[in-house]
């Protein structure tokens, strides 16, 4: 995976819900093109956080079971993703 903050890796993400749809979407590329395992995406996801943002995934249990579908939408639900859809629906 590109280390945070070059050119290639995901845009660190700050808890932003506009951003949060965007945000999974690159780095589920990302971690296609590597064939990261579910373990894998979980550890690493992280390390395209903000500090605040890292934290806070790390407080979900999905995050310690390695179970990444799970995690993805915990992250959903926390940063109102749902919402920042329909605003623009």
């Amino acid at each position: 995976m590109p280390v945070e903050g070059t050119k290639l890796a995901p845009r660190t993400f700050k808890g932003d819900p506009a951003q949060v749809e965007q945000f999974l979407r690159r780095f589920e590329r990302l971690a296609m093109l590597h064939n990261l395992s579910s373990r894998e995406k979980c550890e690493t996801v992280v390390d395209y956080c903000s500090r605040v943002v890292r934290e806070t995934i790390q407080g979900f249990s999905a995050y310690w079971q390695f179970r990444w579908e799970e995690l993805k939408e915990n992250i959903r639900v926390f940063w109102n993703a749902d919402l920042e859809d329909k605003r623009f629906s």
